[in-house]
Parts: structure tokens; C-alpha cells; sequence
């Protein structure tokens, strides 16, 4: 009996040693991705969604070919952490795009990532490998008379991407022999072109998020595609489908006249303005300063339509604006009207620079405006649904001092002829930007001169 158990175990032990040996090794590329469920609480999956609300604002998808900037792609991946998943956004911006990832850290929501794509990437992928996603590229161009290309896929740790595989191959021109600078990122061992091939193979069977045929960076995810990832990560996290709330705001070629003509109206003296903070006594002196000075040029209303009244005060001529009419222009430019102040500058030769009274402004006449400076809006950036980034270069208009018409220049410089560049030069500040608000009219918040802001530094602070 004894001699039986021996044999009986012997038996199980050799089955077992076999079936071992016999098994099929997994291969080094998962070719079907298998995304595990999201392991969140309650209160994490509700800070992820917010975060989808925050970038999308109740807005749609942007499509690659559309003009306006935004979030191309939304996709919860499971990057290098088997307990829980995070958020990968694509956005497009006005230079290229741009690519972020958020994750719970602490029981609160914490971008991991996020990097411009920019310069030679050729291929962006989400790699599925031993249960594992990471952040795929691949790289082709040709460098000192020969081909280069580099495949890798990274995983996101201490907000930058780490190599956790990768192959560069250098080819002469016409030959499948890689050179001697060929190598294998990881290690030390030189790469073959059969390696970088079986890397390769692994974009082919996870979805293309961004990739560049002949120079042109386009989406490699059909739109519906996009927008079914959408609805499948936002129901994970709320169980609802995502709505959209209203179509991606947008500013009509009318609008961005009217939006450049009010910049025009805060840019003549180029101070940096925060408009809503902006108290009566201030409002006041840039009426006394700017509008005396030709700023209401750039409105439909001009001097002699709401100049009513003149007076004479120590040999120097006022004219009396109509506070009804100035009144209307002021609530346009600022959104509210103004309890009008007297003002008196330190360093003016006049004896009053503003004057109050009770149906009229009064302001000094001067022989001498200064030239037209022209804000015109270079890129304009939906933030949230009612709310823009407006980036602007300055001109001086050099055939038009006297100021311009909406069949000059009140449009944006793409839509340029020769001749209306030929026209004009580049003004001191070169740049600048604007906080606009669009609800129920063109309301802009604030304007800031000599500077602009990245996009990925605007959308980190929404």
C-alpha cells in the first residue's frame, strides 16, 4: 500500500513537471488589450468626472480639423497600476498638442503627466503589455544620410515618462542592415530590426491616438470612435452617459470685429487692465486719458456724435460729451456704467482733465492724437463655455493714422491680403493677451501686454 502511494505521487509530481514545461510562454506584447474594471470609490470616481466636466465644460469632442482648440480624446487606461485606473486627455491647442494624465493620489485628484507633442512624434498609442497600459511613440526621419527610426512605450512616474522598453534603428538608405549605432534603449545589447519590428507590431493592436502621415499630425481615432470612449469612461465613473450641453462656443468673424474693436478702445496706451476691478475714479481717468486722447475712434460712435457742449476754462477748450451717449459706449466697453469722478493728473499742464456735471463730460481739446495701435487676434481659445483666451499681436497702422473701418483691418490676420500686410508694422508691446466673456454680448475681462501664456499653462488652472 505504501509502495502504491510513492508510485501514485511519483506520477502526479512527473504530470505536473510536463505540463510545466509543455505550457505556451506569454508573449512580450499583449495582442489584445484586456483593460481590468475601475477600482475607485465613490468619492474618487466623482473627483475623475469632474475633472472630464472641467475639460470639456458640457462641450463635444473637437474634431482634428476644426480651427478651434480643445479636447480631442478622453480614454480611462489602467497606466502601470493594476489597482486603479486614471485619466488620459488629448487635447489639440493652437501649435500642436498636448497630452495629460490624472490619477487619485491621496484620496484627491493629481495630474500624473501631461507634455506638449511636439517635433519629430509620429505615432502616439495607448500599449497594453502584461496587463499593463503605457504611452507608445514611434519616430521615423532621416538624419546624416540615414534613416532613423525609434519605437518605445513609457509609463508615467513622478510627472515624466519612463523607458520601459525601446528599440533605435539606424539604416542606410536601401538597406535592411542596421549600423553599428542601432541599440536597444533598455539595455545594453545592440538592437536588431526584427526586435524593433515585434515593438512596432504592438501600435497595430491598440487604438492609434495621435499619428503624423508626411508632416501633417492628424487623428488616428475615427471621430465617432472618440466620442464612444468618451461615453465609456464617463459612465464608468457616473454611470450616466456624458451630455453635451451646448454646441463648442464660438466667436463669428462679426463678433472678433466688435472684440477687436473694444481691445483697440484698452490698448492705446498699452497699461495692463483687469477690467472688473477696475474702480469709478479709474474708469474716470482712463476716459480723461484714453478717450481724450482718440480712443473712441475704435467704437461706432465718434466725437462729434455725442459732443454737444464746449466751454473755455483758463484759455484751454472743452467739449462736453453727452453722459447719455458716453454712458452707453463706457457700458459696452466695461459692462457697467460709471459713477463719473473729476480727475486732475499730477504731471498735466490743464487745469482739470476730466470735468463732471450733471448732463455732460467735459474734456480737453488736443491738437494731437496719438498714432493707431491695432490688437489683432492671432489665436482664440475656448477655456470654459462662456470664456476665451484671446493671444494678440499689436500693428501701427502705417496708411491710416487717423484710425480704421471694418473693411480694413477688423479681422484676424489669416484672412489678410498682401496688401493689407504691406500696410501696417509690428508695434511696441510685439504681443499680448485678453480674458474674454461671451453671454449675451462681448465682455472682456482682462487685457495684459508684452505677454502671452501657453495653452497647457492656461487649461493646468482650469
Amino acid at each position: 500500500m505504501r509502495k502504491w502511494a510513492w508510485l501514485m505521487a511519483s506520477i502526479v509530481l512527473l504530470s505536473a513537471c510536463q505540463q510545466e514545461n509543455e505550457a505556451p510562454k506569454a508573449p512580450p506584447i499583449a495582442e489584445t488589450p484586456q483593460q481590468q474594471d475601475v477600482k475607485l470609490s465613490a468619492k474618487e470616481k466623482q473627483l475623475l468626472a469632474a475633472k472630464i466636466d472641467t475639460r470639456l465644460a458640457g462641450r463635444p469632442l473637437v474634431r482634428n480639423n476644426e480651427e478651434q482648440s480643445g479636447v480631442m480624446y478622453v480614454e480611462l487606461v489602467n497606466l502601470n497600476d493594476s489597482e486603479q485606473q486614471e485619466l488620459y486627455f488629448l487635447t489639440k491647442t493652437p501649435t500642436g498638442y498636448f497630452e495629460e494624465v490624472w490619477g487619485i493620489v491621496g484620496g484627491q485628484v493629481q495630474q500624473l503627466y501631461s507634455e506638449v507633442l511636439e517635433g519629430e512624434t509620429t505615432q502616439r498609442s495607448l500599449v497594453t503589455h502584461n496587463e499593463h497600459t503605457f504611452l507608445g511613440s514611434t519616430i521615423a526621419y532621416e538624419q546624416d544620410g540615414m534613416k532613423q527610426l525609434t519605437s518605445t512605450y513609457q509609463h508615467v512616474d513622478g510627472g515624466k515618462l519612463q523607458l520601459d522598453a525601446g528599440m533605435h534603428i539606424e539604416l542606410p538608405f536601401g538597406s535592411n542592415e542596421p549600423t553599428a549605432a542601432s541599440k536597444n534603449l533598455v539595455t545594453d545589447e545592440p538592437a536588431t530590426l526584427a526586435q524593433y519590428e515585434a515593438l512596432v507590431k504592438s501600435y497595430k493592436v491598440t487604438k492609434t491616438i495621435l499619428k503624423n502621415e508626411q508632416g501633417i499630425v492628424s487623428s488616428g481615432v475615427p471621430f465617432n470612435e472618440a466620442n464612444a470612449t468618451l461615453d465609456e469612461s464617463y459612465e464608468k465613473l457616473t454611470g450616466n452617459t456624458y451630455q453635451v450641453k451646448r454646441d463648442i462656443a464660438t466667436i463669428s468673424l462679426e463678433e472678433q470685429q466688435e472684440l477687436m474693436t473694444y481691445l483697440a478702445a484698452l490698448s492705446l496706451f498699452h497699461e495692463d487692465r483687469t477690467i472688473a476691478s477696475l474702480s469709478d475714479q479709474q474708469l474716470s481717468e482712463y476716459a480723461a486719458r484714453d478717450i481724450v486722447s482718440g480712443a473712441l475712434r475704435f467704437f461706432d460712435v465718434h466725437f462729434t456724435d455725442v459732443a454737444e457742449s464746449v466751454k473755455t476754462l483758463e484759455g484751454y477748450t472743452y467739449i462736453g460729451y453727452n453722459r447719455a451717449e458716453l454712458d452707453a459706449v463706457m457700458k459696452k466697453l466695461f459692462g457697467r456704467s460709471v459713477a463719473w469722478q473729476d480727475v486732475s493728473f499730477k504731471e498735466s499742464k490743464l487745469p482739470q482733465d476730466l470735468i463732471v456735471s450733471d448732463d455732460y463730460i467735459y474734456l480737453p481739446k488736443l491738437k494731437k492724437l496719438p498714432p493707431a495701435t491695432l490688437p489683432i487676434i492671432q489665436h482664440l481659445i475656448p477655456l470654459s463655455a462662456h470664456e476665451f483666451y484671446v493671444e494678440l499681436d499689436f500693428y501701427e497702422l502705417a496708411n491710416n493714422p487717423l484710425g480704421y473701418t471694418e473693411d480694413t483691418f477688423l479681422v484676424p490676420e489669416r484672412v489678410w491680403s498682401d496688401d493689407m500686410r504691406q500696410a501696417v508694422k509690428a508695434s511696441e508691446p510685439k504681443t499680448g493677451y485678453a480674458i474674454v466673456k461671451k453671454q449675451q454680448s462681448i465682455q472682456i475681462e482682462k487685457i495684459v501686454f508684452g505677454k502671452t501664456v501657453k495653452y497647457e499653462d492656461i487649461i493646468k488652472t482650469r
